[in-house]
């Protein structure tokens, strides 16, 4: 018989013991208790028969393993001499079932000072002492969670303990991985000429673009830029079955829609979310690269939408020049009310009309006229000047990217829904909860998690399966020198 046999025979029959004494206890106390035995006691006891179960399958599991010392001595990784056998180095680790303390050959170089365990890397041993999976399931909860609310999930869910600040930082430490991988995947396109591969090659494909502000530990309110980047599905025949962003833009303070003729009505498809607290030159080559790997380079018409702030065209000026601008409706329609109700005040019947004229015009891309009208309105309410000058900047600067009426009749859309739910639900959501505050990276690191995680597009399943464990490091005095 071989040792390999013996060990695990010996750890068969070792678990199979230790399993019916825990299945006898738990049927022992059903018989001897009937009283106490309902559903939710069950449960509870099935959950640490679960875990006793997994504590005693995985430390004879990693016995199997082995402890990783190799015949002769290895190589030094940073020098190329032989290193020396020191002797066993314990170290925890968790999944999602149990934890157990890894016994593995250690390695030292006495010619530079690194330090190895060769056991490491051959069975995928993170440095945060956590499993892939866990490491997956935290920063999934942490990215839709506060840190203490995602502690409290895993244990109660998962009965995993893990203490909030241990979450907080496995999680920003995958968000850190997240925002080198998209930094390094720019820099090589840019340096290599090696672009992304896109997927199937749309016919329109959409980039939308905003900024939100999240509260910045010792400075204040930041913006935080967000991208989302999509196509569109052909949409269902019957306006009840059509996402309500994708539909014809609504003035919800009169109730009512404006008519659907010529324009789309459809679905978005594969959305892919981006965001991060950059300046508009960083940020621009990442959404440039995101929308090529949904096709931007292939697509037959390229469409931004954006609320009409400047940063916003110039960087779709610089990365996709030919593409058709848009100001989304909404933003559009904000500044007429914002006018509106400097003319004639909140909630007044007056404002409501003088609105919805000035919407009118605007659907049919009267730009002009509803420029005139604002024009107008200067000579009778000089006290809403500030105002409606403002506006008058807006639209005149903006007056070429809202020809709604040929817009529409060019098959586009002409609201932003997917970035403006990329402000609210991927930022806003997670980041600007009641008294967050972040410090820069915490921010981006997180934002880039939420980000990635809320994207259907694939990419955050294809993030954890190409990841690579992040390397325990080894220091000595001598390689610290």
């Amino acid at each position: 018989m071989t040792e390999y046999t013996r060990v695990r025979l010996k750890a068969k029959a070792e678990i199979m013991a230790a399993f019916e004494a825990t299945v006898d206890d738990l049927l022992g106390w059903a018989a001897g208790n009937p009283e106490e035995v309902t559903l939710d006691e069950c449960e509870r006891r099935m959950g640490d028969l679960l875990s006793k179960t997994a504590n005693l399958i995985l430390p004879a599991l990693v016995q199997l393993i082995g402890t990783g010392k190799e015949t002769e001595a290895p190589p030094c990784p940073a020098c190329g001499e032989a290193m020396r056998y020191v002797g066993k180095r314990p170290y925890w680790h968790k999944n999602r079932w149990a934890a157990v303390q890894l016994q593995r050959a250690y390695y030292y170089c006495d010619a530079c000072g690194e330090g190895l365990a060769p056991l490491d890397k051959r069975i995928g041993l993170d440095a945060s002492g956590l499993s892939c999976g866990l490491l997956r399931l935290n920063a999934r909860l942490c990215s839709g969670e506060p840190f203490e609310e995602a502690s409290g999930l895993l244990d109660e869910v998962c009965f995993v303990t893990l203490p909030p600040s241990k979450c907080e930082i496995e999680a920003k430490q995958i968000g850190a991985e997240i925002i080198r991988q998209q930094e390094e995947a720019v820099e090589t396109a840019w340096t290599k000429s090696e672009l992304p591969l896109g997927q199937e090659v749309p016919d329109t494909l959409y980039v939308t673009i905003d900024g939100t502000t999240v509260h910045i530990r010792e400075e204040g309110w930041r913006e935080m830029k967000a991208a989302a980047i999509y196509d569109v599905e052909l949409a269902p025949s019957t306006k009840e079955e059509a996402e309500p962003e994708m539909q014809a833009p609504c003035n919800k303070s009169l109730g009512q829609q404006y008519p659907q003729t010529n324009y789309p009505t459809g679905q978005a498809h594969i959305i892919s979310y981006l965001a991060r607290l950059l300046d508009a030159d960083h940020f621009g080559p990442l959404v440039w690269h995101l929308a090529a790997q949904q096709g931007v380079e292939e697509a037959k018409r390229v469409v931004v939408l954006g609320d009409g702030a400047a940063w916003i065209w110039n960087l779709a000026q610089t990365h996709f020049p030919q593409a058709v601008q848009i100001v989304d409706w909404y933003h559009a329609s904000e500044h007429v009310w914002a006018a509106g109700r400097a003319l004639y005040g909140e909630g007044t019947e007056q404002t409501a009309k003088w609105v919805q004229a000035r919407l009118d015009q605007l659907w049919q891309g009267d730009v002009q006229g509803m420029l005139r009208a604002f024009q107008a309105a200067l000579q009778f309410r000089p006290g809403a000047q500030a105002e409606i000058e403002q506006g008058i900047t807006y639209f005149t600067n903006n007056a070429h990217r809202m020809r709604y009426a040929y817009f529409r009749g060019q098959g586009h859309h002409i609201g932003s829904g997917c970035v403006e739910s990329a402000c609210k639900r991927v930022i806003g959501a997670r980041l600007k909860q009641a008294g967050m505050r972040w410090t820069p990276e915490g921010a981006d690191q997180i934002a880039a998690l939420r980000a990635l995680r809320l994207s259907n597009d694939g990419r955050w399943s294809r993030f954890w399966h190409h990841r690579i464990p992040r390397p325990r490091t080894y220091t000595s005095p001598k390689r610290a020198a």
